[in-house]
């Protein structure tokens, strides 16, 4: 995973649990910390994610495209009309518009905000089987073997947004190495895209990322075909 993500989501863990900056005081923050130098992420770098003043929670800015495409840019830039006029700028040459709709309703009706917490093959933990019990036991409330990372199989155990620590924590405290773990917005049904459009629409991502500070993640109900 590249170092830059788990900064992100760092930042992202400490802000939705108040903006608590000491790991004594924030679980989740000491939990991120330990995430991100396990993967030899600098604390000089992490330090200086969170002494960042310009960002504000986690957000996101809802677009769409023809065909019952749409897209949500994660964020947490504390100016929201200028970041939102920058979406619509980089947007439009790629055939997007930001939504004209009541804040949140594009996420709320085609995406389901979850949380995550994702585990490696490892010695305790080597089949399904294994996992769906592990699952009961921490209280996720599903759990899928996939690719959790680049060339990385393992589980993601699924879980209510609330509950992400709690869950982290009963698989750590039952040995279990936890890879990572995060929110995400999971598309309800999904819509399926050319090669060329999906090429098109992460070469849009990748001029958001570069036009937007904080521009943490991007999620979309769209599904690749050949």
């Amino acid at each position: 995973m590249p170092q830059l993500r788990v900064i992100l989501r760092s930042c992202i863990f400490i802000l939705g649990c108040g903006g608590i900056r000491d790991p004594k005081l924030n679980s989740k923050l000491a939990a991120v910390i330990a995430d991100a130098k396990s993967k030899n992420v600098p604390m000089e770098t992490i330090n200086r994610r969170l002494s960042a003043q310009d960002i504000t929670d986690p957000y996101v800015i809802e677009i769409q495209a023809p065909g019952g495409i749409f897209s949500l840019v994660e964020t947490r830039c504390k100016s929201v009309k200028s970041t939102r006029d920058k979406v619509q700028a980089i947007a439009k040459k790629y055939g997007f518009k930001v939504t004209k709709s009541n804040q949140g309703s594009i996420a709320s009706e085609f995406f389901e905000h979850i949380g995550v917490v994702s585990v490696a093959h490892q010695k305790a933990l080597e089949n399904i089987d294994s996992a769906t019990e592990l699952a009961i036991e921490c209280g996720a409330t599903d759990v899928r073997e996939s690719e959790i990372d680049i060339g990385v199989k393992g589980f993601e155990f699924h879980c209510e947004l609330n509950d992400v620590d709690s869950v982290r924590q009963k698989l750590v405290s039952r040995g279990i190495d936890v890879y990572e773990s995060y929110c995400p917005y999971l598309p309800r049904q999904k819509v399926a895209v050319s090669a060329e459009s999906g090429r098109l629409i992460n070469e849009m991502y990748n001029r958001l990322r570069e036009a937007i500070d904080y521009a943490d993640n991007f999620y979309d109900n769209c599904d690749l075909t050949e």
